[in-house]
């Protein structure tokens, strides 16, 4: 007489539930809830920040041991989203940009142009410190 298996066992991928959530930035398609492992997409970092590291979040198992966890979580490496700095302000020809605009402002930081005595101020009173991407 022969027998049989009886089991309704299968194996089935480890999923990352949630949502891929990174500070300062935001995580590009296919990355969304329910993604199944090695998933992978590209971190884009929000205006004002810029992106330091691989760029990519991938669905990685958390339970390598034992496989009995169906749960991952995302990875994001070294990725990073550091904020825009902008260096020492411009020289202003007979005047000054205004102390708050030291080295180290943050990116869109506005600053009041101060002209000295016997200048005066022909152009925008307000600068903007931007960020210039440079092109290879």
């Amino acid at each position: 007489m022969d027998g049989e298996w009886d089991y309704d066992t299968t194996c089935a991928p480890v999923t990352c539930t949630e949502e891929p959530h990174f500070s300062n930035g935001t995580v590009d398609s296919p990355c969304q809830s329910n993604s199944i492992y090695g998933t992978s997409c590209y971190i884009t970092c929000n205006e004002g920040y810029y992106l330091n590291g691989t760029g990519n979040a991938t669905c990685v198992d958390t339970n390598t041991t034992d496989h009995t966890n169906m749960d991952g979580e995302w990875n994001y490496g070294d990725t990073a989203c550091i904020p825009i700095t902008c260096g020492t302000s411009a020289e202003v020809q007979g005047g000054y940009i205004a102390d708050e605009c030291d080295s180290g402002s943050l990116y869109d930081a506005t600053c009041q142009v101060i002209c000295y005595d016997s200048y005066y101020i022909r152009g925008d009173k307000v600068v903007t410190s931007i960020y210039l991407i440079q092109m290879i």
